[in-house]
């Protein structure tokens, strides 16, 4: 029980402070080095195959063909629990797309980033 108490105090330590700011130096909105927009044009590229693949498995068996049938294939409202969600960048993605999410994370740096993504976002 202890070891437990013990990693999730680091993992929220980590998560609330360093691993907040690196994230927000590769993934935030700053001008970035080539080799740190290559990381965060690949993670783009991820959240979006990530979110496509969420939506393929809510579809019917007559799944779209392009990236526009597939913005407005979703059947009703979903339900979705992103843990671990850090700054909301899927949550809000889902969001979008008309889905119910649960956004939620160790970290209040993290929460507090997603919250104003959202809220930005309208």
């Amino acid at each position: 029980m202890e070891l437990s108490h013990n990693h999730k105090s680091r993992l929220l330590a980590y998560f609330d402070g360093q691993g907040f700011e690196r994230w927000s130096a590769i993934y935030g909105d700053a001008e970035v080095s080539r080799i740190r927009r290559t990381i965060r044009q690949g993670h783009a590229r991820m959240l979006a195959l990530a979110e496509q693949w969420l939506c393929e498995a809510l579809r019917a068996d007559d799944r779209p063909t392009t990236n526009d049938q597939l913005s407005s294939s979703v059947l009703g409202p979903s339900s979705v629990l992103d843990a671990g969600c850090g700054t909301g960048l899927l949550s809000l993605a889902l969001a979008r797309r008309g889905m119910h999410v649960t956004a939620v994370d160790i970290a209040p740096q993290m929460v507090a980033a997603a919250a104003a993504a959202l809220h930005d976002a309208g």
